[in-house]
């Protein structure tokens, strides 16, 4: 009969489960610092949106169709016609402060200004035609020259370019007619096949500022 202990196998395999077992590359707790850096992530994005998403409304963000009067049935997009062309323009105008800014200075050598423009005040056909398609290359405003490209915004509809157009028209110094939003709509239709941006040239011989 052996000396030898038994060996108690229970035991030993409590030993080892209590080991704890080796690391493993890549699988280490995230440092403080990106924990505290993803929450001010999340935290900037919530005011972010707060202040700058119009409020969630249908007239700004242009999510969903107008409301259609009891007993009409409401199909399409907004259009926009039915409501005053200089509230909607104001309203629109929020969308180009970031560049020309929101008492329409401008930023010099980079975005020419709205404000006692020469440019904002010409023929209907010159102004509609760059927010239809957007200006590229040079341009002289008020005496200095600007390079830089402006983007289209075709996709307005005709009452909010007309709408927008006329705010501009007539603030900041401006002092220009109306424009209608008929008259964006024809002068839509008779530019549909431009694909790319207007130059100022192109637009002097429209009557544009010379």
């Amino acid at each position: 009969m052996s000396d030898e202990p038994e060996l108690d196998f229970h035991e030993l395999h409590d030993t080892v489960l209590r080991e704890a077992s080796d690391p493993v590359e890549g699988t280490e707790p995230a440092p403080l610092w990106m924990w505290l850096g993803a929450a001010l992530t999340v935290a900037f994005a919530g005011y972010y949106l707060g202040a700058f998403s119009g409020g969630f409304s249908v007239d700004r963000m242009d999510l969903a169709p107008s409301v259609a009067a009891p007993g009409e049935v409401q199909s399409g997009p907004p259009t926009y016609e039915d409501r005053d062309p200089l509230e909607l323009g104001k309203e629109r105008f929020t969308r180009c402060v970031s560049c020309h800014g929101a008492e329409g200075r401008g930023l010099p050598g980079r975005y020419p200004p709205l404000a006692e423009s020469e440019w904002v005040t010409s023929d209907p056909e010159v102004v509609v035609r760059i927010l239809l398609h957007g200006l590229g290359g040079p341009i002289e405003v008020s005496g200095k020259p600007y390079l830089g490209t402006m983007p289209k915004w075709g996709f307005w509809t005709d009452a909010e370019i007309a709408g927008v157009l006329t705010y501009v028209r007539s603030n900041f110094g401006n002092q220009a007619p109306a424009i209608d939003f008929e008259k964006v709509r024809a002068i839509r239709a008779t530019t549909k096949t431009q694909d790319k941006p207007w130059t100022s040239a192109e637009l002097q011989e429209l009557g544009g500022p010379r």
